[in-house]
């Protein structure tokens, strides 16, 4: 079925996913399944440094963590970790690829009817996207959050 017509899926449909084996899923208002979207996926290692990064994130550096407080990692990330939807219905999902000569990570691309379209790379989280722009919230260089805007076009 063909779900475009909900149109960000403001007309009851929900989209959910399980990230640790790249499934999606897309039900209606009453809970009806519509679709489901399996991809296969080649796990990316946690490294070292994210690890650091998550410790001093969260605890303020490793001198943060509470003695007797042991952290337990993964060997690998999830598939994805957001999911996004423009208002033509197509679905985005975040991997944990980070472009590694730019800073950005690669989002996959799934048409209305859940077939895999397009790998692009996003330097910020889309948080909505109208009329052909996709908007996000980034940081500019003073360190403000600030709102930009960006024109999409799709030659598929």
């Amino acid at each position: 079925m063909n779900f475009s017509e909900c149109h960000g899926f403001s007309r009851g449909y929900l989209l959910w996913g399980f990230p640790d084996k790249y499934e999606l899923h897309i039900t209606n208002s009453e809970g009806k399944p519509i679709k489901k979207i399996i991809k296969k996926y080649d796990p990316i290692k946690i490294t070292e440094k994210e690890k650091e990064q998550v410790i001093k994130e969260r605890f303020g550096g490793s001198e943060g963590i509470a003695p007797g407080v042991k952290l337990s990692w993964n060997e690998h990330h999830n598939a994805f970790i957001y999911l996004s939807i423009d208002d033509k219905g197509r679905i985005f999902t975040r991997t944990y690829e980070k472009e590694s000569e730019r800073d950005g990570y690669y989002y996959d691309v799934f048409d209305t009817e859940g077939k895999y379209i397009a790998r692009v790379i996003l330097g910020a989280r889309p948080q909505t996207w109208k009329h052909g722009k996709l908007y996000t919230i980034e940081e500019d260089e003073e360190g403000f959050q600030v709102v930009k805007r960006y024109k999409v076009n799709w030659k598929i």
